[in-house]
C-alpha cells in the first residue's frame, strides 16, 4: 500500500466521545465550603476591582484638576483681554470727545 502525504489511512481514535469514561473518584465538597470559597473569591475580586476603581478615580481627579487649571488660566487671559478692550474703547471715546 502506498501512503500519500497527509493521509494516515486510519481514522483518529480521539473522535470517540468521552461519555464512556468512568467518573473520577473525587468526593464532592460540601456546599458550605463551596459557599465560603465563592464568598472569598467575590471579596478578592471586589478588593481588586475597588483598587482599580480607586486608581481610575485618582487619574480622573488629576485630569479634572489639570483641566481646571487650564480653564482658570484661559479665563484669566480672557479677562485680561476684556480689560484691555475696555481701556481701548474708553481711550477712543475720550479721543472722539476731544476731537
Amino acid at each position: 500500500m502506498i501512503k500519500l502525504p497527509g493521509n494516515s489511512g486510519t481514522k483518529s481514535t480521539n473522535m470517540v466521545a468521552n461519555t464512556t469514561r468512568p467518573s473520577s473518584g473525587r468526593k464532592q465538597k460540601s456546599p458550605a465550603s463551596n459557599y465560603d470559597k465563592a464568598v472569598k473569591i467575590i471579596f478578592v475580586r471586589c478588593d481588586s476591582r475597588a483598587s482599580q476603581y480607586e486608581h481610575v478615580r485618582k487619574l480622573k481627579a488629576k485630569e479634572f484638576e489639570m483641566r481646571n487649571r487650564e480653564l482658570e488660566a484661559r479665563n484669566k487671559e480672557l479677562e485680561a483681554k476684556k480689560v484691555e478692550a475696555d481701556l481701548k474703547r474708553k481711550e477712543l471715546a475720550i479721543k472722539k470727545r476731544r476731537a
